[in-house]
């Protein structure tokens, strides 16, 4: 969303920011290698930390704990979505970069960690470091349902525009592309 407007892009695809390109060798189920899906999703993290290797839940704690294969996970997701961060925040001007899904349920440490890695790239880079990327990022609470919301709203506008091609008394309650709902 932009400015409280669904923005869908020319071709549908716009905000589908799994599939940016974040490096690794893992295939994607798209077809590509190295898809921010491929590190950020919760069959990446049981990939990079194998059922087998944990003995705790949650990779942080077991990162802190001196787990080196969590922590490596940590790392890889970590940087993985940071490097997401810094693009959607230089390609869109975005005041805030939400991010939601399943993994948004490891709450503040997940948070944390994607901030020390945007502060590192600052470190590094007076661009980004002018961007302040380490406060525009926040986590969605664990219990919003993004994926079934997102599939709700790509979904939604094809059906009225279609209709709003041979009727001009479309429903003005479905948001077409670039417009407001409600």
């Amino acid at each position: 969303m932009r400015d409280g407007i669904v923005v869908r892009g020319i071709d549908g695809a716009a905000g589908e920011i799994g599939h940016l390109p974040v490096g690794g060798d893992a295939p994607c189920t798209c077809g590509q290698v190295g898809c921010l899906e491929t590190v950020a999703s919760g069959s990446a993290l049981a990939r990079l930390w194998p059922a087998a290797r944990r003995r705790a839940r949650d990779p942080f704690a077991a990162a802190a704990a001196g787990d080196p294969l969590a922590g490596a996970a940590v790392d890889v997701l970590c940087t993985g979505v940071g490097l997401a961060v810094q693009v959607l925040a230089l390609a869109s001007g975005a005041e805030r970069v939400v991010v939601g899904g399943g993994l948004a349920g490891l709450g503040a440490p997940l948070l944390d960690g994607i901030r020390a890695d945007l502060m590192r790239r600052a470190r590094s880079s007076r661009i980004i470091d002018a961007l302040g990327l380490p406060d525009r990022v926040e986590l969605l609470p664990a219990d919003v349902p993004v994926a079934a919301l997102g599939a709700a709203w790509l979904g939604v506008p094809d059906v009225p525009r279609r209709a709003a091609v041979a009727s001009p008394d479309a429903s003005p309650d479905v948001a077409l592309p670039g417009e407001r709902v409600g």
